[in-house]
């Protein structure tokens, strides 16, 4: 074999071995990423459960504030 086709070979070996430890690396922080965005999700829904809870319990207090109040008028 030529020196030249040796070297080429051997950069495209290189080459090779660096896009596909690039492409692990990659995915492994997109995986990274998945589980923090599904964390974050999972902690957003619960504070939306609990946003809804404490505008719900609002409600029911000023319905019967509203109730004692027009049972006061009449």
């Amino acid at each position: 074999m030529d020196p030249e086709l040796v070297s080429i070979l051997s950069l495209g070996i290189i080459l090779i071995v660096l896009l596909f430890t690039l492409w692990r690396d990659a995915r492994a922080d997109n995986q990274a990423l998945r589980a923090d965005n599904n964390a974050l999700r999972a902690e957003f829904r619960a504070e939306i459960q609990n946003q809804r809870a404490d505008v719900n319990s609002q409600i029911q207090h000023l319905r019967a504030e509203l109730r004692a109040d027009n049972q006061r008028l009449r």
